[in-house]
């Protein structure tokens, strides 16, 4: 089974169009090469499908990168 931290990276590599091993957990919005707002966007709807999860307002601020996006995953899967 994949954990979370291989799927979120997977995600976000698939949706940003980028090679995942240029992904690091520092990667995130505005920082990452194609990393714009409506891409952010896309991915944060994806993220909430594929984990079958829903963020709320004030933690969406806080989501804009791969760090980010795993702790709170994690969290939620607890």
């Amino acid at each position: 089974m994949m954990n979370i931290d291989q799927k979120v990276f997977d995600l976000v590599a698939s949706h940003i169009e980028i090679d995942r091993d240029k992904l690091t957990l520092d990667s995130g919005l505005g920082i990452t090469t194609n990393w714009d707002s409506l891409k952010h966007t896309t991915l944060i709807i994806e993220l909430e499908v594929q984990f079958d999860v829903s963020f709320n307002f004030d933690e969406l601020d806080k989501l804009v990168t791969i760090k980010a996006l795993i702790e709170s995953l994690s969290n939620k899967a607890e």
